[in-house]
């Protein structure tokens, strides 16, 4: 009667290590999501093991969850009542630019795409413009605000 409990003991102990190359890597134990009024975050616990992807335009980690970020971007706030909009945001054919309390006559724009290529640059006539999206392909765009060579506001502007 040895022999075929030596032989259970053997099948069991190849099933179990067979199972076990292809099993998974990590099993994530817990997690949660967390939210505030001043941002919010989400973990996880148990996850041992990632691969990063590294590329020209970025990097990515698999396995690890990326965040999703807007901003509005401002090179100087040397203006205090500087009041700038760019409404609507995401926009899909007219983007309205205005700006109020600024007296300056030199006020432009710059539409560039996400790579910095320079799409369009107007001087504004009046301190409101309507910029024609129309024509631009689903993206992120910058606009930035200039005052002749000084930049004085940028909006990150998304079309869908």
């Amino acid at each position: 009667m040895r022999k075929p409990f030596r032989k259970t003991v053997l099948t069991f102990i190849l099933v179990f290590y067979f199972l076990t190359l292809f099993a998974q890597e990590s099993t994530v134990s817990s997690g949660n999501n967390i939210s505030s009024s001043s941002g919010s975050i989400t973990y996880s616990i148990g996850q041992v093991a990632y691969i990063t992807n590294t590329g020209s335009n970025g990097s990515t980690s698999q396995g690890v969850q990326q965040p999703y970020e807007i901003y509005v971007l401002s090179s100087s706030n040397i203006i205090t009542d500087l009041n700038i909009k760019v409404y609507p945001n995401p926009v899909c054919d007219i983007l309205t630019l205005q700006y109020l309390n600024y007296t300056n006559e030199k006020i432009g724009f710059q539409i560039l795409n996400i790579e910095g290529k320079l799409i369009r640059f107007e001087n504004m006539t009046s301190s409101e413009a309507q910029i024609d999206f129309r024509s631009l392909a689903s993206g992120e765009y910058f606009v930035k605000v200039t005052d002749g060579f000084k930049e004085l506001k940028v909006f990150k502007i998304v079309k869908p």
